[in-house]
């Protein structure tokens, strides 16, 4: 199953950024069928989410048996973005209810409520920078390029030597003359 959350993972990023650009276009030429578009791809990403979410320990498993991964190092990033999932799971969990609620009423009515679509608007919104909060947090576990610095990669940087080779033919480092 790790290996499915490494598949699925951006699936609720790219889902939660469509449906909140429907539901943006939706809300400003007042089309229903962009409305519907996006109560949809937000019931549809809730349900990735949660796959996404429910997968993550055994993605985490899987890399702690990855040659050259230290454990202790690992948690530090992973649990940061494990709290982040979660926080994001129910941000678009409750996303992907109101637009049950808004697929029912335009069901019977053939109108929603603009305060729920109001309401639905902003949870969806939040709901985005959530995602991308936890996608970063998640990049960071195997993608040290996009650590911050507060982690101490200054730190680490600055305590390294490097040392100068000569280039070769191509201007690349020599590593054949250290």
């Amino acid at each position: 199953m790790g290996h499915f959350h490494l598949m699925i993972n951006h699936m609720p990023v790219v889902g939660t950024l469509f449906g909140v650009v429907l539901l943006a276009f939706g809300l400003k030429r007042e089309g229903a069928d962009l409305k519907l578009a996006a109560f949809w791809t937000f019931m549809f990403v809730t349900v990735v989410a949660a796959a996404t979410y429910f997968t993550g320990d055994s993605a985490e498993e899987m890399l702690k048996h990855v040659p050259g991964v230290d454990g202790k190092a690992l948690e530090k990033f992973i649990a940061p973005h494990e709290e982040a999932a979660l926080v994001f799971l129910i941000a678009i969990s409750v996303a992907g209810v109101l637009s049950a609620v808004a697929m029912v009423s335009h069901g019977k009515k053939n109108i929603v409520s603009p305060a729920l679509l109001k309401i639905l608007m902003a949870v969806s919104v939040v709901a985005l920078l959530l995602a991308f909060r936890t996608a970063q947090l998640g990049g960071q576990i195997r993608h040290s390029e996009v650590r911050s610095a507060s982690i101490g990669a200054v730190e680490k940087a600055e305590a390294e030597e490097f040392e100068y080779m000569d280039a070769d033919e191509n201007g690349m480092p020599d590593r054949a003359n250290r």
